[in-house]
């Protein structure tokens, strides 16, 4: 039996906050997974640190993950410097692909559960620009977050990758995920 996740109410934040700060913390994967089922907005600042300074690529790549399910829709100021974190990490050719792609992944999720308009404008030329990235991951996750994004804008980028071959372990290829993210725009084309 797994060990029981310490009590992760509002007032013991500060407990999850030390365990999510110790990379070595026996509970650390059970306190990233209780992170993402609360749905707290108040934690939000805290994860975009530890992304910033955790040294697991693992790590910092799942804590992309619950970042948008972290807010409400109502809380625009902290979706627009999400966005730029996020954006940050993307371009940022000295990140490791896994952490480049769960970004761009991360966009796509915030995207389309926020449809909040100036985060979708602020991702979408990020993503555009992360087709042509040199791994595959990161063309992979751009493809996908840009048809969860729902801008038929990007269909004439992802053409230009439909025929990628590149294969991302567990996902399939680039140009997959690149033609599944057209047949999501296209009904939008009016």
């Amino acid at each position: 039996m797994p060990p029981a996740v310490p009590d992760l109410t509002h007032a013991a934040l500060p407990t999850l906050g030390r365990i999510l700060d110790d990379e070595q913390h026996p509970d650390w994967w059970l306190a990233y997974h209780e992170l993402g089922r609360r749905h707290d907005q108040r934690v939000a600042p805290r994860v975009l640190r530890l992304i910033q300074t955790l040294t697991a690529d693992d790590k910092r790549a799942a804590l992309l993950t619950p970042l948008g399910f972290l807010l409400s829709p109502t809380h625009s100021s902290r979706f627009l410097r999400i966005a730029a974190a996020l954006t940050a990490i993307l371009a940022d050719t000295t990140e490791s692909p896994l952490v480049r792609g769960s970004a761009a992944e991360a966009l796509g999720d915030i995207g389309h559960f926020t449809n909040f308009a100036p985060f979708i404008a602020t991702a979408f030329d990020p993503l555009i620009a992360a087709l042509r990235d040199p791994a595959a991951e990161v063309r992979l996750f751009a493809a996908f977050s840009l048809g969860k994004l729902g801008d038929p804008r990007a269909i004439p980028a992802l053409q230009a990758v439909a025929k990628d071959r590149a294969r991302v372990r567990g996902f399939g290829t680039v140009g997959k995920d690149a033609r599944e993210a057209f047949a999501e725009l296209r009904p939008c084309v009016c």
